[in-house]
């Protein structure tokens, strides 16, 4: 799992690079806010609290879209889980644990967009409020769970987050959480054949990568995947290198091909 800060920081520069509120109906108020730059409402905090939905600490809740701003209903996201309760959506009450995601899948069909969440244990739950952002919620879960399922808007908004200012330990703390924090999503999602062999370290390891460039600030992407000696290649600045890494388990090395241009 990623770290709260990490988290905290991730979510509020997705609402900085494109707000997180759609638009607001005659019957809302809403407001939002973040941990990371103290903007969440604190009374409205404090009812949330009392309700007894969230299951984490007040100190955990790292982002709060609110339908109201003086009642505790909206989607809300701590540093483990993100949580529903809004007579506004379809699905009015459910967490869900970043952990547990086994799929996301979003329609962007607009004044139609529905973000579908399935589990582990195969339950599906389904946001489809008209005030948030179903595709800032889909990138963020993306990133929270390890998934990385990106299509060529969540990438376009990505390139926007600004993680340049976290120091280059906990940016590559972050891409390393991200591919390897969650193995079994990983697996699923590329093959076990990427992680299952002698092969699978460099191919986590160049992802890891790559999302450390991106969130740095570089101009990064993945090319060659289908090669067989050492997997993907990436591109970085125009600049080249072939540097043998080992990412995230002490005990593996690897030749890992990387293409830095």
């Amino acid at each position: 799992m990623l770290s709260k800060a990490i988290l905290e920081r991730i979510v509020y520069e997705i609402d900085a690079a494109s707000s997180f509120f759609v638009r607001s109906k005659a019957w809302s108020s809403p407001t939002w806010g973040f941990s990371y730059n103290q903007t969440r409402n604190s009374k409205l905090m404090d009812a949330l609290m009392k309700t007894g939905i969230i299951q984490e600490k007040r100190s955990d809740v790292i982002c709060m879209l609110a339908d109201w701003s003086n009642v505790a209903e909206g989607i809300f996201l701590t540093d483990q889980a993100l949580y529903v309760h809004s007579p506004k959506n379809r699905d009015k009450k459910f967490r869900v644990p970043f952990h547990s995601i086994k799929g996301l899948d979003y329609n962007p069909i607009p004044d139609i967009a529905v973000l579908k969440i399935t589990t582990r244990n195969n339950s599906v739950h389904t946001i489809d409020t008209t005030l948030w952002s179903k595709r800032n919620i889909h990138l963020f879960l993306q990133i929270a769970s390890g998934m990385m399922q990106l299509d060529e808007e969540d990438r376009r908004r990505l390139q926007k987050v600004d993680m340049s200012k976290l120091t280059s330990n906990t940016s590559t703390g972050f891409a390393a959480g991200v591919v390897y924090g969650n193995v079994s999503n990983a697996s699923t999602l590329y093959g076990q054949d990427k992680f299952g062999t002698a092969r699978g370290h460099g191919f986590a390891a160049e992802r890891a990568n790559h999302l450390f460039d991106k969130f740095t600030g570089k101009d990064a992407r993945l090319v060659g995947d289908g090669n067989d000696k050492h997997g993907a290649d990436r591109v970085v600045n125009k600049v080249r290198s072939r540097p043998n890494i080992a990412i995230a388990d002490p005990n593996a090395s690897s030749n890992v091909s990387r293409t830095v241009r």
